[in-house]
């Protein structure tokens, strides 16, 4: 008697067990999953596990989030605009055109070199998934104002340690460092000399990998919480007003230059963006002048380390060191793609080519990095790819602005300018975005969408989970 095919599954059986899965636990279950990961966003290099890679909280955390929800996610793109749709499925497509035919490569006794890429490609589609779920979670009415709240509950969290750690570091008092990853040169874990900051004492890193890193996080996220003050309790304003205090403090005790530098080129644009909405011409030229001379002179202040030193309190040889590096990196950059300049050598393969071996007697050869997503992209995907970052990236946030320049609410205007400052200062340290900014991502792209979509046609109904 013959055996029995069974029918492979059909477009129509797909579509049931969608609809069955996007239930209201499914939305539930899942946006509680994507707030409890913004709320531990700061545990960066502490709290992680070693798998061969470093794994965060909030990795793990997105990534149940992104299983859990699959039909939100799935909901969430198809509500953004078709350009955004391909701009997404182009940078997977590159990516993994850079997986098959990419000569990836390993080097002997550098750890941490096996199956980059699939590493890579798990951390770009988790990225990716997470823009999508946060846009479909809040389309499906769940409140976007959870994972708001719950940002702004890490961030104050993260900058009192940070106020702590200043002189706790001094003084040598009890927790003044609690990480546990690799540090950012890849060789040394825990305790690591960041150089000297305000007042001479040592700058301060929190629960990052460098001060560069936590002055991105509590700028970014600063954004929002300046931006949930309009609407909030006369109790809680000033509870937030508290703490953003603690924060901004806690950014100038990073002495990062570079992230004074992004949230002042990221004000400027936003403020001149509202006042070209708002249909106010004068201020919108003055304002247009004034970003206009940031941009221009900002390359100018990053290359001579005596003007920013006497804006950050740092030793202006500390900063020449670090322009230094980055300028040493991205000419290397530069020299190893010019093999293979259109789909690169594959991903996470920047890191391996970029190893170096640390100015410490026995030390081994170690992962390196391209200080920028840009300089990965060329090494892992070639052009193919940066052309990629750049639609996808440009796309998301052409969608901010159209949204701005119609009036939005002032949780938008907190968004958008967290994800400007989250993406521009992660495109100057590390080769891919980490959770935060894919988050931040979603955030705006939620806010930017519905707006889009109140003033193009009125009010819109959520899409109700099924019952």
């Amino acid at each position: 008697m013959a055996a029995r095919v069974l029918p492979g599954p059909t477009l129509a059986s797909w579509r049931r067990l969608k609809h069955r899965w996007a239930r209201p636990w499914s939305l539930e279950a899942s946006g509680w999953l994507v707030a409890a990961a913004g709320a531990l966003l700061f545990l960066d290099s502490a709290g992680t596990v070693d798998v061969g890679f470093t794994l965060r909280p909030s990795d793990v955390l997105l990534g149940a989030a992104s299983v859990v929800g699959l039909p939100w996610v799935l909901r969430g793109w198809a509500r953004l605009p078709r350009i955004l749709q391909v701009s997404a499925a182009a940078l997977i497509a590159v990516y993994l055109l850079a997986t098959i035919f990419g000569p990836a490569t390993t080097r002997p006794g550098l750890a941490r070199t096996s199956h980059r890429e699939l590493v890579y490609l798990a951390y770009l589609l988790l990225g990716i998934t997470t823009i999508g779920l946060v846009v479909g979670i809040r389309a499906g009415g769940w409140p976007l104002r959870r994972i708001v709240w719950a940002l702004v509950a890490g961030l104050f969290v993260e900058a009192a340690y940070a106020a702590y750690q200043w002189p706790a570091q001094h003084y040598g008092w009890p927790l003044h460092d609690i990480n546990n990853a690799p540090n950012s040169d890849n060789f040394t874990t825990g305790h690591r000399f960041q150089g000297n900051g305000l007042f001479g004492w040592e700058r301060v890193r929190g629960t990052f990998k460098e001060p560069l890193v936590l002055g991105s996080y509590l700028a970014s996220v600063a954004a929002l919480a300046v931006a949930g003050l309009a609407r909030a309790r006369p109790r809680s304003r000033r509870a937030r007003i508290a703490g953003l205090i603690v924060a901004i403090v806690a950014v100038t005790l990073t002495s990062s230059s570079l992230t004074w530098g992004a949230t002042t080129l990221v004000a400027l644009l936003i403020a001149t963006t509202w006042a070209v909405a708002s249909g106010r011409p004068r201020p919108s030229t003055a304002l247009g002048a004034v970003l206009a001379i940031a941009v221009l002179t900002a390359p100018l202040v990053f290359t001579h380390a005596e003007v920013a030193s006497g804006i950050t309190g740092r030793s202006a040889v500390g900063l020449q060191t670090t322009v230094l590096s980055r300028r040493d990196a991205w000419q290397e950059v530069g020299r190893q793609w010019a093999p293979q300049p259109v789909l690169g050598h594959g991903p996470g393969q920047s890191s391996v080519l970029m190893a170096y071996r640390p100015d410490v007697p026995g030390a081994p050869v170690v992962l390196g990095s391209a200080y920028g997503v840009w300089g990965s992209a060329l090494l892992d995907a070639g052009i193919a790819g940066l052309a990629a970052w750049i639609l996808l990236l440009g796309s998301l946030f052409a969608l901010a602005l159209r949204a701005l320049l119609r009036g939005v609410r002032p949780l938008a205007w907190g968004a958008v300018s967290a994800a400007a400052i989250a993406v521009i200062l992660g495109d100057t340290f590390g080769d891919r975005f980490d959770p935060k900014v894919w988050l931040l991502l979603g955030v705006m792209a939620a806010t930017c969408e519905r707006a889009g979509r109140q003033a193009g046609g009125g009010r819109q109904e959520p899409d109700r989970p099924a019952h």
